[in-house]
């Protein structure tokens, strides 16, 4: 499969897991918390502090998908909604292809389509100010934080850290972020994958579920596959890896979606003794192209038709976007 580079990410840091926890709080907790206090009297007379809590800004989520950028919004009640989601123009498209800062990594599409020149975060402020229009539309208060996930990848090169490369990506969201009025509600991004399963409510509140759960996104530029496993409601990633066409068009091969997800599970036996197909309890499917029916029968030839019927996909355009506006509204209720 010579148009393919697989990229394999390690174990994220901690601090997404940590984040996560917010999630498993009740909503009712919003009512212990206050911006200010009246004072009223009871029957008896004595005065006694009544607890007003402050408006709560919805959660709102952006994704940056490896071909466009979609939004959601998380309200206090506990709904959420799809908002819309923006074709990325060919120096997006790169952008997310692509490392910049590195020396000797793969670029992950043709070098044709590769831009070293111009301005990337201007490309992607112009999806993000359709973007906010649309929430805008939505909501009835201002908004200015959100939490942004994104496909992450990892070179195989000690030249071209992992770090680096999240800390580029960053870079240009909060410059196309600040173009257009808008802050990111946390330090780092989060995986698109991780946010997925959050959409499909399998971490936090009453869930209980222990066991691997994969994460499988389908669009035009390839695949993206990524190992998670939950414990009593935690969710904590395992490792992601990502096939991308250097065409970015549809792959001809027949076969190339099969050969993709058997060499993930390759992986994945290799980096946990403890996996196995059979100890897989959940699916997660999003994407693009996630209902086509070739991929659909792809997935049953490999992973079974017990696992693949049984297959959470919600809202599949929009699903990381809806899981990164839940964790922006829990990070904003807990500052």
């Amino acid at each position: 499969m010579p148009f393919l580079h697989p990229n394999c990410l390690s174990a994220l840091p901690l601090a997404i897991v940590i984040a996560s926890l917010a999630l498993i709080l009740p909503i009712l907790l919003i009512t212990e918390l206050s911006a200010s206090t009246t004072r009223s009297e009871d029957y008896s007379g004595q005065e006694h502090v009544v607890l007003r809590r402050p408006p709560v800004q919805p959660g709102i989520g952006i994704s940056l998908n490896y071909d466009y950028v979609a939004a959601g919004i998380y309200f206090e009640n506990g709904t959420s909604v799809p908002v819309a989601h923006i074709d990325g123009d060919a120096v997006y498209r790169s952008f997310m292809r692509t490392t910049r800062t590195g020396h000797g990594c793969a670029p992950m599409n043709s070098t044709s389509q590769v831009y070293t020149t111009v301005d990337e975060s201007e490309s992607l402020a112009r999806m993000l100010r359709q973007l906010k229009a649309s929430i805008a539309s939505r909501l009835d208060e201002p908004f200015r934080f959100v939490v942004a996930s994104r496909p992450d990848h990892k070179c195989h090169t000690a030249s071209d850290s992992f770090g680096q490369w999240h800390a580029h990506q960053t870079e240009v969201l909060d410059s196309a972020l600040s173009k257009v009025g808008l802050y990111l509600a946390q330090d780092r991004m989060i995986h698109a994958g991780f946010a997925s399963v959050i959409a499909n409510h399998m971490i936090g509140g009453n869930v209980e579920k222990d066991g691997f759960v994969i994460s499988i996104d389908r669009g035009h530029y390839g695949w993206r596959y990524s190992l998670l496993y939950l414990d009593e409601g935690l969710g904590d990633l395992g490792f992601d890896t990502s096939f991308v066409h250097d065409t970015g068009e549809p792959s001809p091969q027949r076969d190339a979606a099969r050969d993709a997800l058997r060499e993930f599970l390759e992986i994945a036996e290799g980096f946990d003794d403890e996996f196995a197909l059979d100890e897989v309890i959940e699916l997660v499917v999003s994407g693009d192209l996630a209902s086509d029916a070739d991929f659909q029968d792809d997935l049953v030839s490999v992973l079974g038709s017990e696992l693949v019927t049984k297959a959470r996909v919600r809202d599949p355009i929009h699903a990381s976007a809806i899981g990164a506006a839940g964790m922006c509204f829990s990070s904003l209720l807990s500052q």
